[in-house]
């Protein structure tokens, strides 16, 4: 990240955060978990779904797994979602935590000024942001955490008319078509995380970057 992104991210009030692909390396862990649970036999569909788990890195598991099921043939009953939705929370929460840190992101986060708040929105399910996050110790780092089933958009408009703050003085770091899509509803400012994955977001985005190191 160069400095004049990171003066333009430090000169807002408040920062709102994706966390997969932003703050830790962990869309590639995700992928992987789908696959293990479905335990694809056809290879077509198997890269069909995790190119859409990267397209779409932005959106709930619970959205997913039901298209998934349908299109892996499964049965689609309440109790089959919740029982492939149990085999991928049992697997993430510990791989996410032992996933490699976007370069240079816990020191941005660490000088940040005090004048900054920082705020998480995450499909991730709101309890195992939290376990996450503590894990991690970096809960204190932010204001607010936002998970399942509270939508980014909802999540990032709820907390400007809370905190009293105008939209042009809010921005969101993501790396999905979701996180700009809830920031293009609030008319806030977005800054891409980019990678190999959303590369066609770039010239959609306020201004972009591949990590958060010095240059």
């Amino acid at each position: 990240m160069n400095l004049e992104i990171k003066n333009n991210i430090l000169n807002f009030k408040l920062i709102f955060w994706d966390f997969d692909g932003v703050i830790k390396e962990s869309n590639h862990i995700k992928s992987k978990i789908f696959s293990e649970i479905f335990d694809f036999q056809d290879k077509y569909l198997e890269e069909k779904i995790i190119r859409h788990h990267y397209e779409n890195s932005g959106v709930s598991r619970y959205l997913k797994i039901p298209k998934y099921l349908s299109w892996s043939n499964k049965n689609l009953s309440e109790n089959n979602i919740r029982k492939y939705s149990k085999k991928f929370s049992d697997e993430v929460v510990d791989q996410v935590i032992k996933s490699p840190w976007v370069p240079g992101v816990k020191e941005f986060l660490s000088e940040m000024p005090e004048r900054n708040k920082n705020i998480i929105v995450t499909a991730t399910p709101t309890n195992e942001i939290h376990k996450i996050l503590k894990e991690l110790e970096i809960t204190n780092f932010f204001l607010k955490i936002y998970g399942h089933p509270v939508e980014k958009s909802d999540a990032i408009e709820q907390s400007l008319r809370l905190l009293d703050i105008k939209p042009n003085e809010a921005c969101f770091i993501g790396d999905a078509s979701q996180d700009l899509l809830s920031a293009r509803r609030n008319n806030i400012s977005f800054f891409l995380r980019k990678t190999i994955y959303n590369s066609d977001l770039a010239e959609k985005a306020d201004s972009y970057f591949e990590d958060f190191s010095n240059e």
